[in-house]
Formats: structure tokens, sequence, C-alpha cells
């Protein structure tokens, strides 16, 4: 079965970390060079990163799944409420309204 990188971390513990977020979906992935980090320095950085690859066919979903970890408040969708005062759409974290500066229900 062929498979895909789908994320290169720094360290052990965040590849680690990512492959047990993959593994509650039930995506197996393997962690590969985690033991070239210790060579950071000798070969080129991009070289001793710890990486997590996937079978081919997940590579989809873990993709949006380490995007997701990684940045959550932008993997959600922002909510909007809708200003009764002016009629303004403002994004749910704000209490109140940017344009008039009502507050919120």
């Amino acid at each position: 079965m062929k498979t895909v990188r789908v994320y290169r971390a720094d360290t052990i513990a965040a590849a680690s970390h990512m492959k047990n977020v993959l593994a509650q979906y039930e995506i197996t992935a393997e962690i590969r060079n985690d033991c070239l980090l210790s060579l950071a320095g000798s070969i080129p950085i991009g070289e001793s990163l710890v990486e997590l690859w996937v079978k081919a066919l997940d590579f989809r979903r873990a993709t949006d799944l380490v995007k997701a970890t990684l940045d959550p408040v932008h993997s959600e969708k922002i909510k909007i409420w809708v200003c009764e005062n002016c009629s303004e759409e403002v994004e749910e974290y704000f209490a109140v309204c940017w344009s008039c500066g009502a507050i919120s229900n």
C-alpha cells in the first residue's frame, strides 16, 4: 500500500500527538525519521524533521485533521450575529457591534 507524508514536526512529542489525533479517527499513521533528530545541524534541518506518514487513501482526511488540530479557530466556521440597531453582521466573539456600538442580545 502506498504511503504519503502528511505532517512534519520538530519534536517527537508533536508527531506522536498528531499520530494520536489521527488514531482517534481510525487513521493509522507511522512516525519516521525519529532517530534523525539528534543529527540536526550535521544534516540539513529538513532531513532531520520527524515525519508522519499515512496510507494514500487516508491522505485527504488526515490532512484536514492535521490542519484542524494545528489551527482550530480557522477550521471552524465563524458564526455571525446581526445587529438589531444597524443590521451590520458581526462575528460571534464580539459582544458589541463594531459599526454602531450596540450590545448583542
